[in-house]
């Protein structure tokens, strides 16, 4: 009887790649006859199939940028203001008290022995008669991390992995800036394992104003007026 085959898919991918360039490279020197000419081939330019279907190139290119791209949640709080600072511009001084990872958690952690540390587990699945594909799935024990908490308690950080701390920010309110308008503040949000922390971000919010009604970058107000000023016209302060 037959041995199951096992599949490696990134292997077979790279074989199955590096076998195409080569054909590609050989009928592409038969069509130019042997390497003169400027081809009417696209120049290698153009779209990948190989690359896009095995996860190299542009691809691969895209998910890169996604994972620098990841961070935690971004939280965004109300400002409420008057329109007094919105139109002469205001600094204003506030606490803002956000979710720290302890300083010393990692000595609280240790390797996980499920996965070795490398926070992967290799798994194998049979595909059709005969075939086998071997693939890597994140540890379930770590969920990718590879360290788990050690089983007692930890001196270091004796209220567990998250601490509270307070900072004072200061909002510069320019002038002119209207409702929804925002201020953000990059890494300033609740900071979360093996992700850079996300922004805090403050948007504007103005009080109505027992006078005057804001539209765009002018103010408007209802005023009773008798008809002899209405035809005479008059002057208020």
């Amino acid at each position: 009887e037959r041995p199951p085959l096992v599949v490696h898919g990134p292997h077979v991918a790279a074989e199955v790649r590096g076998a195409v360039e080569d054909l590609v490279a050989v009928r592409a020197r038969v069509f130019r006859g042997g390497g003169g000419g400027g081809g009417g081939g696209g120049g290698g330019q153009g779209f990948d199939p190989f690359g896009s279907f095995f996860g190299f190139g542009g691809a691969r290119g895209r998910r890169q940028e996604a994972e620098e791209d990841r961070r935690g949640p971004d939280l965004t709080i109300p400002l409420v203001t008057s329109l007094e600072a919105l139109y002469s511009g205001d600094v204003i001084e506030v606490a803002h008290r956000k979710q720290t990872i302890c300083a010393k958690w990692s000595d609280c952690e240790v390797k996980c022995k499920k996965c070795g540390g490398t926070g992967v587990v290799k798994e194998t699945r049979q595909i059709g008669p005969g075939f086998i594909q071997q693939f890597q799935t994140t540890c379930p024990v770590c969920q990718g991390s590879g360290k788990i908490v050690k089983d007692r308690a930890c001196k270091g950080c004796p209220s567990g992995q998250f601490e509270k701390a307070e900072r004072g920010l200061l909002i510069d309110l320019e002038k002119g800036m209207k409702d929804g308008d925002t201020i953000v503040f990059d890494g300033e949000a609740d900071e979360h394992p093996d992700l850079p922390a996300g922004n805090l971000i403050f948007t504007v919010r103005p009080l109505p104003h027992e006078t005057f009604i804001r539209d765009g970058n002018n103010l408007k107000m209802k005023m009773n007026i008798s008809l002899a000023e209405a035809l005479l016209g008059i002057e208020r302060e």
